[in-house]
C-alpha cells in the first residue's frame, strides 16, 4: 500500500502525519480524501454523519469491486 500522507489539513501538517483512513463525500465517491486520525476526530464534530472508513478496509473493497 502506498504511503498517504493527510490531505484535510495541508498547512496544519501536509506530509507529515500518515493517513490511516478515507474520507468519502458519498458511498461510491471515486475521489477519497486521505485523512489522518486527528482530523477525523474534528470531521466528525463538523459532519457527524461522514463516512470515514480504514485504508486498508477501503482498499480490499476496491480490489474486490474491481475483481467480481
Amino acid at each position: 500500500m502506498v504511503i498517504k500522507y493527510c490531505e484535510f489539513e495541508p498547512t496544519t501538517h501536509r506530509n507529515k502525519r500518515v493517513a490511516q483512513f478515507v474520507f468519502l463525500d458519498e458511498p461510491n465517491d471515486p475521489h477519497p480524501l486521505a485523512i489522518c486520525d486527528v482530523c477525523v476526530n474534528k470531521l466528525k464534530q463538523m459532519r457527524p454523519g461522514a463516512i470515514v472508513k480504514e485504508r486498508k478496509e477501503y482498499e480490499k473493497e476496491k480490489k474486490t469491486a474491481k475483481s467480481g
